[in-house]
């Protein structure tokens, strides 16, 4: 793979500000994208950014002076997946986040991958460590991409996805989504388009760990906030005419989303990491956290605005 001719654009979306951060930021993205096994001609990073100061500017163009660099007028999470979609120029577009990095063979895996048939190559990402609350958190926030009952997906996450060329300039993310819920719709797009999403396992990205609250509690908030809202702005999404049923949708969602967890850790442990007598604790925390998105179904009911707000959507 390493002599494949396609050309490759990969679009790192950014927004943060600070250098000095202790979590990963675009320099170390940068690295590991200029780490790759792929002949490194052969692919465009474009970087979309918003809020960056001069310094930080400096700093990526001086380290990494072949990477294109877009300001974006807002930080809305989809229109800069949106504003690279539009400026690039490769064969395949792969999306990275800056507060990723990436293992040395994410490029030539998803050429293959894509090369085999596929139309949508769907990578994995984790936690850089290996503790259970990782690995938990792992399994909450990145993994309902895992299939269910054969290798077509149906679900992706949008720091560590790929597609050919034309299929994502013709699917681009609805503008109407700012942070969260845009990459399940376009994917349930997709899927309803008959676009080919396969799994690739070693397609790996590792996403920094901030903190608890962050990978729980506002994670959940913001999931309970998209179940509706994604169906509300496209009733053809799966399970849009239960949103429809007002303070009796959460807990027929619950049970639902709970049930679907179940079979998914069963049927996908080996992809989660997850040991056999571990399997209790991965029921236990799905049934807990599916409880904390009902909160944000609620908040949504009956505050919608207010949990715009909380979670940084307004």
């Amino acid at each position: 793979m390493k002599n494949s001719k396609k050309t490759v654009s990969i679009i790192v979306e950014s927004s943060a500000t600070d250098l000095s951060s202790s979590h990963t930021g675009v320099l170390d993205t940068l690295a590991s994208l200029k780490k790759q096994d792929y002949p490194l001609e052969n692919i465009e990073i474009i970087i979309c950014q918003y809020g960056w100061d001069a310094e930080k500017h400096r700093a990526v163009t001086a380290k990494f002076p072949s990477v294109k660099i877009l300001n974006g007028e807002n930080s809305n999470y989809y229109y800069l997946k949106n504003m690279g979609i539009q400026e690039a120029q490769g064969e395949i577009i792969a999306f990275a986040d800056s507060d990723c990095v990436y293992v040395p063979t994410w490029v030539s895996g998803i050429v293959t991958t894509l090369e085999h048939g596929a139309d949508v190559s769907v990578g994995m990402s984790n936690y850089p460590g290996n503790s259970l609350i990782e690995r938990l958190c792992a399994f909450h926030n990145f993994h309902c991409i895992l299939p269910r009952e054969s290798d077509r997906i149906r679900r992706f996450v949008s720091n560590n996805v790929a597609f050919k060329a034309e299929v994502i300039k013709s699917n681009q993310y609805d503008r109407r989504f700012v942070r969260s819920g845009g990459c399940t719709q376009l994917a349930d797009r997709l899927h309803r388009a008959g676009m080919r999403m396969k799994l690739n396992p070693e397609q790996l990205a590792h996403h920094n760990f901030y903190d608890l609250r962050t990978h729980i509690w506002e994670r959940t908030l913001r999931n309970g906030y998209d179940i509706f809202h994604t169906r509300t702005l496209d009733p053809s999404m799966p399970l849009a005419p239960l949103a429809q049923t007002g303070i009796f949708a959460p807990p027929l969602f619950w049970g639902i989303f709970v049930l679907s967890d179940m079979y998914n850790i069963i049927q996908n442990i080996q992809y989660i990491h997850c040991r056999w007598y571990e399997v209790p604790v991965f029921l236990g925390f799905s049934m807990m956290v599916r409880s904390l998105e009902v909160v944000g179904m609620y908040w949504k009911l009956f505050n919608d605005r207010g949990l715009e707000s909380y979670l940084g959507k307004a």
